[in-house]
């Protein structure tokens, strides 16, 4: 199971100018923040280990998260396109 030292490299650390789980409120910038991440796979590992199905994880959001986590997935390889 996925602990969380990755937290504090995460390229989100210390945003508190975003939401990550209302996402009708700057998608599009959160979405850039995880493509740059350096640790976005430990964050998606992170959502598939505790089940987590809401927010954006790794890059991850919507249908596409709820598939990853439902089926275990590890690696973002062509994640970000939730709908």
């Amino acid at each position: 199971m996925a602990g969380t030292d990755w937290i504090h490299d995460a390229a989100c650390a210390g945003r508190t100018d975003l939401d990550w789980f209302e996402l009708e409120c700057g998608l599009e910038e959160t979405l850039k923040i995880c493509a740059i991440c350096s640790v976005g796979d430990r964050c998606l590992e992170y959502a598939i280990d505790h089940g987590i199905v809401e927010g954006v994880w790794g890059g991850a959001w919507g249908d596409e998260l709820m598939g990853i986590v439902r089926r275990g997935r590890r690696g973002r390889g062509s994640v970000g396109h939730g709908r």
